[in-house]
């Protein structure tokens, strides 16, 4: 009997290594543009940490390369136009508010889904970390905001 539990483990290796390499080329293909502009998507709620408007928060409209427009949260912000802001991405870091609904993106946790239950800053590092109490184990899981996204969606193991 005992046989079948290694062939068991080996199919599990196998497709586990098979997922990986997979994982790692899609990583490879998305590395420029998601570094360019830290991982973030359109969509996503970001806050302002440099330049004249730090601390404000707004969605991100479009991204170009190193320059991301944004759309302040902020409704009485009057700025004309499109309502759009241009800054580069380093001058913005992904909003993931306490109490926020996420999904995991990637990482060692990838696709475990939780609740924000506190966000720190790493000091001296422009990223902050997320708590997050996961849906399904109801474990605490500390996770960078970039590898983040706000979801609606559960992870069902």
């Amino acid at each position: 009997a005992s046989g079948g539990d290694e062939n068991e483990g080996s199919k599990i290796a196998s497709s586990l290594l098979d997922e990986l390499s997979e994982l790692q080329g899609k990583a490879g293909l998305a590395k420029p543009a998601a570094s360019a502009s830290g991982g973030l998507l359109v969509g996503d709620k970001v806050e302002v940490v440099e330049g004249d408007l730090v601390g404000m928060k707004g969605k991100v409209m479009s991204l170009d390369g190193t320059t991301i427009k944004i759309k302040p949260l902020d409704s009485s912000l009057d700025i004309g136009g499109t309502g759009e802001i241009e800054f580069l991405a380093s001058q913005v870091r992904k909003h993931i508010a306490v109490g926020a609904h996420v999904k995991v993106m990637d990482g060692r946790y990838a696709n475990e889904t939780g609740t924000v239950v506190a966000v720190d800053q790493i000091d001296g590092d422009k990223d902050f970390t997320a708590v997050v109490l996961t849906d399904v184990t109801n474990k605490e899981i500390s996770v960078r905001t970039s590898q983040l996204r706000e979801s609606s969606e559960q992870y069902s193991g």
